[in-house]
């Protein structure tokens, strides 16, 4: 826990040693994952923690694009009777089984549990309709270089805690690299359809008939397909794959949200402090002086976060807020990288927690002219280092990074502290 005095004595000290250190910030969601890695096995870990209410109405949505439609007999439509192998399916990792004559993977711990099918297929549809039977973190793999394994892959699938849809590619290395995020209401134990359309250069999303995603870019462009789970338990009760008709597209799935589709912010879910939403605006109101943390459900190496933060006329002077990125695990300060605004605005330090939990400053400035009780922090993130921004004005560049990825959040020390117009963008 950071105490006020002692924080500012560690800051001091490493500005004195550093001599002139500069810097930025800057914070989450929308696109919710960067380069979006999970740590550990390239997944993400579930939430020990409940989430902050909220009660802001659903995003507005772009209009409706239009993706190619199937047409003709599925060139695979999945039936399975005895063992999965049966079926000429190849599992990787987890305890894959059939059930009733759906494809089901029974346990409920572990990244990147897999399973993959043999083939080549190129401008196709995939269709999958799934339940959680316990956890949340189902999904697909497509255009797979080879059944057994997620090398070369590109994936879509629920986040582990939840509260998001994300997707990306794995690398030959098997390192994921996130594409995309998108907030979806809790995905419980009802079936969701997920349908993956995926032409000669890009691929588009869709999720229970909303459309999350459109003009990816594709690193693999064809190949077998697979499903995938972490930290969880899944039924895959469908799985078939379509023609893409080569003509004149037709009318895509609605891009309009499910009904209860969660406003950005509702996107963090809380891990310690009292965090409330307020209209547009995450709060946390816990005046105690220490760190108060909230967190994703997922965790990103490439990216670009924007908040605001504002600091009410009620807030203590030394009251602040921040982002904390690259934890490990999301209940966990230990090795995650912070910078925070400090003195109700007016400074702006950051650092890293040891293995301890013990932060240890890196860097600090004085912000330039503005509103002190507002400020708009934009944080960076690249492999290996990270800039910051506030207002418009870069604060500092290429601050050396000592992790590759992790989960990202929002800090405060004190308050009440306001947060809004978060939003995250994968790849930048």
């Amino acid at each position: 826990m950071l105490r006020n005095a002692a924080l500012r004595g560690q800051v001091g000290a490493v500005a004195r040693a550093a001599g002139a250190a500069l810097l930025v910030i800057a914070l989450l969601n929308a696109g919710l994952y960067a380069w979006l890695r999970p740590p550990g096995a390239q997944s993400a870990r579930p939430a020990a923690t409940a989430a902050a209410q909220p009660t802001a109405a659903a995003q507005t949505q772009p209009a409706a694009t239009a993706l190619p439609a199937s047409t003709g007999a599925p060139l695979y439509q999945a039936e399975f009777k005895g063992t999965p192998s049966d079926a000429g399916w190849t599992p990787f990792a987890g305890e894959w089984a059939v059930e009733a004559g759906r494809l089901v993977q029974r346990l409920a711990q572990g990244p990147d549990l897999g399973i993959g099918y043999k083939a080549d297929f190129s401008s196709y549809k995939l269709q999958v309709t799934l339940h959680h039977l316990k956890g949340v973190g189902g999904g697909v793999l497509f255009n797979m270089p080879r059944a057994d394994g997620v090398a070369g892959a590109q994936m879509a699938r629920f986040t582990d805690d939840g509260a998001g849809f994300f997707w990306g590619s794995f690398n030959e290395q098997g390192v994921f690299q996130g594409q995309g995020f998108a907030p979806t209401p809790p995905a419980g134990t009802i079936s969701h359809t997920l349908e993956v359309w995926s032409g000669p250069d890009t691929y588009a999303l869709a999720l229970d008939g909303s459309t999350i995603a459109d003009k990816v870019p594709l690193q693999a462009k064809q190949g077998g397909i697979g499903m995938i789970c972490s930290q969880s338990s899944v039924s895959f009760d469908t799985i078939a794959v379509l023609p893409l008709d080569s003509g004149p597209a037709t009318v895509a799935p609605t891009t309009a949200p499910p009904a209860g589709t969660p406003a950005a912010l509702d996107g963090l879910r809380s891990v310690s402090g009292d965090w409330v939403r307020e209209g547009d605006a995450l709060v946390q109101r816990s005046g105690e002086a220490t760190d108060f943390t909230t967190a994703t459900g997922v965790a990103a190496e490439r990216y670009r976060l924007s908040v605001a933060i504002e600091f009410p006329a009620e807030a203590p002077a030394d009251a602040g807020g921040g982002v904390i990125f690259q934890m490990p695990k999301r209940d966990n300060w230990a090795g995650a990288a912070m910078l925070r605004l400090t003195n109700s605005g007016r400074s702006l330090f950051w650092g890293r927690y040891d293995q301890a939990g013990v932060f240890q400053g890196a860097g600090s400035a004085d912000l330039p002219e503005g509103d002190p009780t507002r400020r708009e922090l934009v944080l960076t993130v690249r492999a290996g280092s990270f800039d910051i921004t506030v207002d418009g004005n870069a604060v500092v560049k290429a601050v050396p990074l000592a992790g590759t990825n992790g989960y990202i959040g929002l800090i405060s020390f004190r308050g009440p502290v306001r947060f809004r117009a978060f939003q995250l963008a994968l790849g930048e």
